[in-house]
């Protein structure tokens, strides 16, 4: 893969040495706002709603031994794995533009997960903060560019909108309780979620107890954490029984797709059993919650591609299958 670099320089010269102190800060914090576009790509394209787990996060962790002559310098690991590329784009893609004093519309249209785009945007602040009177070069070795701050006042801003108690939410999960009692909660295995649709409930809204995978929009109440605690005033509800991965992430690889690769998803009434089903490539996995079963099915699909998409075998029957199958969602083979 490319190699990226990250150098601290002074403002005053060329010649002024930098402190150890502000070359290690520095980088811990482009670490920090490069895991947090990392966790925030993960989430929007394989719908986790808790943290990512460090096991995949560790995955993405930058190593010293760039290009960069003189300087602080990193790369990710030799293993090419194509997301931390196009999460260091992403990077430098954002520093270019809250460089120069922008936020938004920018940095919500590029970043829709809200508690994600509140810690990226304060991890950015940090580093504004941290390489005040010196100068962040980074970028692709052949093409270095510089950062020297934000505008504070405009990113401050948008750290309130983005912690605010009240705003727009969605969650994904199954609806269970009483809507006679006006106890229901959404549930997606790990938290339960409290749901009041006010004082006139819809026959719809009913027809979704225990009853499958939903997404619930509405107000949401967060706590200080930015922690969704329950959905208000309800705007809608959409049934969800298919999800499509452009991208098969484990705690070993990722792989990017040519195509969608669709996994057909179940739960039971309770919310205590999750399934996720591909039955062309024959996965079939289940967890006792919405995250842990993403990652399994993902999991799974690492273990196929290796088997037969990857494999040196001379392949048969069902095997060969699978393989091909395999093969057409990737436009490398």
């Amino acid at each position: 893969m490319r190699s990226f670099g990250f150098e601290v320089k002074s403002r005053e010269g060329e010649d002024v040495k930098i402190p150890l102190a502000v070359a290690g800060q520095t980088m811990v914090d482009v670490q920090r706002i490069l895991t947090e576009i990392v966790s925030s790509v993960l989430r929007t394209e394989m719908l986790i709603q808790n943290d990512i787990p460090s096991r995949i996060l560790s995955r993405y962790q930058l190593t010293v031994g760039g290009n960069v002559p003189g300087g602080i310098s990193s790369e990710s690991s030799s293993e090419g794995r194509q997301l931390i590329e196009s999460c260091l784009d992403a990077f430098c893609g954002t520093l270019d533009y809250v460089g120069k004093g922008i936020v938004n519309p920018w940095i919500s249209n590029n970043y829709p997960e809200t508690l994600g785009r509140r810690k990226l945007c304060e991890a950015i602040l940090a580093l504004s903060d941290h390489i005040n009177g010196y100068t962040l070069r980074y970028g692709d070795a052949n093409s270095m560019r510089e950062f020297t701050g934000v505008n504070r006042d405009k990113m401050l801003a948008q750290i309130k909108e983005d912690s605010a108690v009240h705003r727009n939410a969605s969650r994904l999960g199954v609806l269970i309780g009483d809507i006679g009692k006006k106890k229901v909660y959404l549930f997606d295995g790990k938290d339960k979620i409290q749901v009041h649709f006010g004082n006139t409930v819809s026959e719809h809204a009913k027809n979704f107890i225990s009853n499958g995978i939903v997404i619930v929009r509405g107000t949401g109440e967060f706590n200080e954490n930015g922690v969704l605690k329950s959905i208000k005033d309800v705007t809608g509800i959409t049934p969800v029984d298919t999800i499509s991965y452009k991208r098969i992430v484990s705690g070993n690889r990722d792989i990017t797709l040519a195509c969608a690769l669709p996994a057909h998803v179940t739960v039971n009434a309770d919310g205590s059993e999750w399934n996720f089903r591909n039955d062309d490539l024959g996965v079939d996995v289940s967890k006792d919650n919405w995250d842990d079963a993403t990652l399994a099915f993902h999991e799974y699909l690492e273990f196929l591609w290796e088997e037969y998409a990857e494999s040196d075998r001379e392949l048969e029957g069902e095997e060969k299958e699978i393989a091909d199958l395999l093969k057409s969602y990737a436009p490398l083979f």
